[in-house]
Order: structure tokens, then sequence, then C-alpha cells
């Protein structure tokens, strides 16, 4: 099958999979707080013994409690997706509302959380939690998210507190298919990002998104943020391997 083939046969799939799969306004969500809790703890054991059973009206139902006001509900159920990114088409009918219910942080919080600051907050850990999965999402099927990327990109400009994950899903998907948002913008974001949020790993994630971008522009700015011999093998080799790209892009 030529690429084209396979391109089209794969949005066929996802389009199949988006007209038939279950709403999240259709779940039943218990009204009781531990009820709730419970839903979520045994949706969360699902996903992490057996990822590959969890079925559509289970991804829906977590989905559905990321909407709910109990915090400790939303964090366990965004756990979940933590446990299935390997899955993209399970989520490709739930970007939007996965987007409407988790891509912000509480109003009352400011900046770039710290582990230690959202471990200590179960709103803030169902935001980490979801945006983080979207993101690792889009490194295995960017093109789900081209639809949404305008959407993506206007949060990421408003005076919301949004995750920065959000920055990374946009890149990906830009540079699956580019054209989508401003070159620069993107890069500009991106470059702040490689110096800040270490504890959620973000300077990796924007030299990674960067190298793959092949913006020659972003060259200096990876160079300089690289974390050096000290940092952990994975930094390295993000850092590493973006130079490389962005030096053949040269």
């Amino acid at each position: 099958m030529t690429g084209e083939g396979s391109d089209s046969a794969r949005d066929q799939s996802v389009a199949r999979e988006e007209e038939t799969a279950p709403s999240p306004s259709e779940v039943s969500v218990p009204d009781g707080v531990d009820d709730r809790r419970s839903m979520a703890s045994d949706l969360l054991d699902a996903a992490e013994s057996d990822p590959g059973d969890v079925s559509r009206d289970e991804m829906a139902q977590i989905v559905a409690l990321l909407s709910v006001d109990d915090g400790e509900a939303r964090s366990t159920a965004a756990k979940a997706l933590q446990h299935l990114y390997d899955r993209p088409a399970l989520f490709a009918p739930y970007v939007e509302a996965l987007l409407s219910a988790a891509a912000s942080y509480p109003d009352d919080f400011e900046g770039i959380p710290a582990p230690a600051v959202w471990m200590g907050s179960p709103h803030v850990r169902a935001t980490v939690y979801a945006t983080d999965a979207l993101a690792r999402v889009a490194q295995r099927e960017p093109s789900l998210f081209v639809p949404h990327v305008e959407e993506m990109a206007t949060r990421l400009r408003s005076d919301r507190n949004v995750s920065r994950y959000l920055l990374f899903v946009v890149g990906l998907a830009e540079a699956d298919s580019p054209g989508l948002v401003s070159r620069e913008w993107l890069r500009d974001e991106l470059c702040d990002l490689l110096d800040r949020g270490r504890g959620n790993g973000y300077p990796s994630w924007a030299a990674d998104v960067l190298g793959q971008l092949g913006d020659p522009e972003a060259l200096a700015a990876v160079r300089e943020a690289h974390p050096g011999e000290d940092a952990d093998d994975l930094a390295r080799e993000a850092f590493d391997e973006a130079i490389a790209a962005l030096e053949a892009a040269e």
C-alpha cells in the first residue's frame, strides 16, 4: 500500500471510530463521591493491568470522569490515560472532550507546576496526566491532532494557564502537516521551554519537537540549552538528536 493509500485507510478507520464511539455525555456517572472514586479506581486498575483490553465504553467513562468536580476522581481517571497512549485510536473520538475537560490548570494556579506542587493538587495532577498522555499520543499519531491545532493554539495564546504539553502536541502536528500555525510563534514558544519546567521534562520535549520541525533558526537556542554531560541519558539524547537534525537542516 502506498503512503497516500495508507493515510487514507487510517483516516477512514479514525472516522469510523469517531462515528461509533460512545459519548461521554451519555455515561452514567455516579452521584456519590465515593462511588465516583471507586469507578475511577476500577478504570485505572483495568488500564494498568491490561491496557489492550480497555474498551471504548471504558474510555468514554474515563473522559466523563474528567468533567466531575471531585479532584481525586478526576486525577485517578486521568492517570488511566497514562497507560493507554499506545492506542491512539482510542483517543481519537475524545480529543476535543479531553481538551475541554483538562487542558487548563485551576484558575488560582499560576505558572508551570513543579512535581512537588502538582502532586499536592489532584486537579493539577489531572491536567498534567491528561495532557502528557495527549503529547505521547501525538508522538505516535500526530495526524489525529491536525483538526484540533487551531483550537489548541488559541488556548495556548489565551490568558488561561494552559498545560504546555499542548504546545508539544501542536508542534508534532505541525511537523506532520506543515502550515497549520505560525512557525515563528511555535519556535519561540518551544525555545522558551528549553530551560523551563525541568521537573516535568519540558526541555527534552521542546528539543525533540524542535528537531522534528527542522527549523535551523532554533539551532543556536538548542545548543545553548544543552544540559551537558551531567544530565540523564534521555535528556542528553533528546538534545543531541535535535542538534543533529537542525544541523542537517541548515
